[in-house]
């Protein structure tokens, strides 16, 4: 039961997120693609992909935690 709970955290901690952010989190999250392979598929530096990946995850972890 607790599992379930977190999943749908996590999946209301996505919802919160701009479109650009669920785009880098599904890629590298659910797609499994490498900052490269996601800079070169959305026109993006490797670099911006990876720091714009971390401050999404990190928007998705503050959101889980406020709803803990």
């Amino acid at each position: 039961m607790e599992f379930h709970a977190e999943a749908m955290d996590a999946k209301q901690a996505f919802r919160t997120l701009k479109a650009e952010e669920r785009t880098l989190v599904s890629l590298a999250v659910f797609g499994g693609y490498k900052s490269r392979e996601i800079g070169e598929i959305l026109r993006m530096n490797p670099t911006t992909v990876r720091s714009r990946l971390k401050r999404s995850l990190d928007k998705m972890r503050e959101q889980m935690e406020v709803s803990i």
